[in-house]
């Protein structure tokens, strides 16, 4: 154990090699402290980082479903992508392409998340072609990138999720 670190669930610091035996009580006296990791430790007894976003990491959702049952596999869909916005490392990017770029006119729930996401610094990307073919007019994300541009994004990530 190192000397003179400072253990939040614990009472006393020890700066010998002592086990620390004696846990704290009451949280909120730690309240407002950060560790290393970013953690801070809130009044409430929870823990909570604010996401960040994870270079190189991209999503590409292509359709509004996943699998060929469209009314589950849209829903799916959507929960995957609500879920996403309270993961601790956001994607860098998520590409709509596709018919997926219908989602942000079908539905006010997914639009409201990738506009979360898009303030914790994830960059929304959207299909031009896809945008053209369905008629769709999105000033809410400034990103809007060729076929050609999204293949060499995809190619060039680190780690990749396919939708």
């Amino acid at each position: 154990m190192k000397k003179n670190v400072f253990d939040p669930f614990m009472q006393v610091n020890f700066t010998s090699s002592e086990k620390q035996s004696k846990p704290v009580q009451n949280i909120s006296q730690v309240t407002g402290f950060s560790d290393s990791s970013e953690t801070l430790f809130l009044d409430k007894k929870i823990a909570f980082r604010p996401p960040c976003v994870m270079q190189g990491f991209v999503v590409l959702v292509k359709s509004k479903s996943i699998g060929s049952d469209n009314v589950v596999g849209g829903k799916l869909l959507k929960d995957i992508i609500l879920e996403m916005v309270s993961m601790i490392d956001l994607p860098e990017y998520i590409i709509l392409a596709n018919d997926a770029v219908e989602l942000l006119k079908d539905d006010r729930d997914i639009l409201n998340t990738l506009k979360n996401m898009k303030r914790f610094g994830t960059k929304v990307v959207l299909s031009k072609e896809s945008m053209e073919y369905f008629k769709i007019a999105q000033e809410d994300f400034s990103y809007k990138w060729s076929s050609s541009e999204i293949a060499q994004k995809v190619v060039l990530s680190k780690r990749f999720l396919e939708l």
